[in-house]
């Protein structure tokens, strides 16, 4: 038996797994939009049309973790996974940018719903309503989100390990992204529940339990405090592979000012007109030197950018970090 009749099979199966994540990418983006659309109507969140692509969404994952199980990375070629894997990449990035997307009008419009129940004239009974209706599709749009995100990115690491091989360190950006996305679920369904319900607990839906209720909001923070601890240390990561840039970027600088020098002595000291040669300068002479000086201007630039961006990533971390512990704070108070 050839070679390539060995590796047909799991080359359907590559395939599948690229056609599958094109499905969930898909119907990510169809909730994002169904969840950007409800905010443009200004509508209050138990008044949100219902979403009717759940259905659709768990299907297309299904079939994504039936190819992402026939699927072994290690026999085939790194140059026919090459293509998968640029792909793979493109629908997770962008199921995470639609995940985030909605979670974070979500979260939004969650916030606004406590702040205005606490002034609402509604009766209590249809309070008891909106409650459980909103409680209801939170815990819809975070079991499809983060399954749906779970396997996108289960599927990218296999693919990128069949080509790359075993690695303990993922690609920073999607890990973040998935790691963020996390967060703000379990964060703003603890917050919203015990803020609606407290320790004592009413049922998530109709029938159902005070115990269960009390013991999944713990469930929820705990998982929080957890993805936050994690988080943290995937900043701390992205800072030093920051460092490491730059670190790099001062090496090549230090490099460059040794090349100069060391032309500079080769040169020898210059005559009497002050230059190096006996001749006057040539339109070529100064050609060269307008170059190596864009050089080290362009080099001054990428050195500043760099530090820069290493002072935004360290404030945006610690502002991430602040809201975190303030909602798990209020859940706990609450």
């Amino acid at each position: 038996m050839s070679k390539d009749i060995q590796e047909a099979p799991l080359r359907n199966a590559a395939d599948d797994i690229v056609h599958y994540l094109s499905e969930v990418h898909d119907h990510m983006y169809h909730l994002s939009m169904y969840v950007k659309a409800q905010e443009e109507n200004k509508a209050p969140l138990y008044q949100w049309e219902r979403h009717l692509g759940y259905p659709a969404l768990s299907a297309a994952v299904s079939k994504l973790e039936k190819a992402i199980a026939k699927f072994r990375p290690t026999r085939l070629l790194p140059e026919y996974l090459s293509v998968r894997v640029a792909r793979a990449t493109d629908f997770s990035t962008g199921v995470s940018g639609a995940a985030v997307d909605v979670l974070a009008i979500v979260n939004k419009k969650t916030a606004d719903y406590m702040d205005e129940m606490e002034t609402s004239t509604l009766s209590e009974e249809t309070k008891a309503q909106a409650n459980s209706l909103i409680t209801e599709e939170v815990q819809k749009l975070m079991e499809h989100s983060t399954r749906a995100a779970e396997q996108v990115w289960r599927a990218t690491d296999m693919l990128r390990e069949g080509k790359e091989g075993p690695t303990l360190a993922k690609d920073w950006a999607w890990s973040a992204a998935a790691t963020f996305m996390t967060a703000c679920i379990a964060a703003a369904v603890a917050v919203f529940v015990a803020h609606i319900y407290g320790p004592s607990g009413l049922a998530l839906v109709t029938g159902g339990h005070n115990n269960d209720m009390y013991h999944q909001v713990l469930d929820l923070v705990e998982r929080t405090k957890a993805v936050t601890n994690l988080t943290g240390e995937i900043h701390s990561i992205k800072l030093q592979e920051v460092d490491q840039r730059y670190n790099n970027l001062a090496a090549l600088s230090e490099s460059h000012g040794l090349r100069i020098d060391n032309i500079v002595d080769a040169l020898g000291p210059p005559n009497a007109q002050g230059t190096y040669y006996p001749s006057t300068s040539k339109p070529a002479d100064t050609v060269c030197e307008a170059r190596i000086q864009k050089m080290s201007q362009d080099l001054s630039l990428q050195l500043k950018r760099q530090k820069e961006d290493m002072e935004m990533m360290r404030k945006d971390m610690h502002r991430m970090d602040i809201r975190l512990t303030s909602g798990i704070e209020k859940a706990k108070k609450n």
